[in-house]
């Protein structure tokens, strides 16, 4: 019903409305019989990973990676995704879609119409390069960059020292865990992120209270930052 009180309802025709935090799941259901018609098929073929798991398909929400062996695999999953956007009404965004050639198949003729990325593709989230010394040095590059960016917006708003902690345990630490979950952490990107670090907290790359002490609760006389050293371990922990 509608909450307008000069209207006693309100029919919606068309899906959800934008925004509705229902809308990823609702795609995820929906795009699912995608997913698992890519993984049953026999004439897709994936890659193996150390582990012997085969990964063919990465899905989130509405981004969709498909990872391939050969150009055979890519016949049979575009042949896949005809059948499901005919069933569905789904369509292929080709101007958003990228093609990204590895190994043996860098010198592949790209006969599908997808633009072909060069330098390497973003797979939910995370750039993947041709070598994996390009993949560590492209992410981490890219995080500095990113962080440095968002913690001068926040500079701005001259928060108090408890204020910056906040905002690094809310919103800059999920960042860097996220790829560290994924790729090893160089230690002079360590050295790095600690300075845009410090020079958010103190307006130097000098750190006035020590992080130890920093990262104490506050009833241990700190403020709770979360300990860089406690992500790596934890991560390390859980590969």
């Amino acid at each position: 019903r509608s909450l307008r009180p000069f209207e006693t309802e309100d029919s919606i025709r068309r899906s959800i409305r934008q925004g509705c935090p229902l809308s990823a799941m609702l795609f995820s259901i929906a795009v699912e019989p995608l997913a698992g018609v890519i993984t049953a098929d026999d004439s897709i073929r994936g890659v193996v990973t150390p582990a012997g798991r085969v990964i063919k398909i990465l899905a989130y929400a509405d981004d969709t990676s498909l990872v391939l062996k050969d150009e055979t695999s890519v016949d049979g999953a575009m042949r896949q995704l005809r059948a499901y956007c005919g069933a569905s009404g789904a369509k292929v965004n080709i101007n958003k879609s990228e093609i990204f050639f590895l190994g043996s198949r860098v010198a592949a003729v790209n006969r599908w119409g997808f633009r072909e990325a060069t330098d390497g593709v973003k797979v939910l989230g995370v750039w993947l390069a041709r070598t994996p010394r390009d993949t560590i040095h492209n992410n981490w590059t890219a995080m500095v960059k990113k962080l440095a960016q968002v913690l001068a917006l926040w500079k701005m708003r001259r928060l108090t020292l408890r204020g910056k902690v906040t905002v690094l345990n809310s919103l800059i630490f999920s960042k860097i865990n996220y790829v560290l979950s994924i790729l090893p952490l160089p230690v002079h990107f360590q050295t790095r992120i600690n300075e845009v670090l410090s020079l958010f907290l103190w307006g130097s790359r000098a750190n006035q209270i020590s992080k130890l002490t920093l990262s104490r609760t506050v009833q241990g006389g700190g403020l709770g930052l979360i300990s860089k050293q406690l992500c790596l371990s934890k991560i390390s922990w859980c590969v």
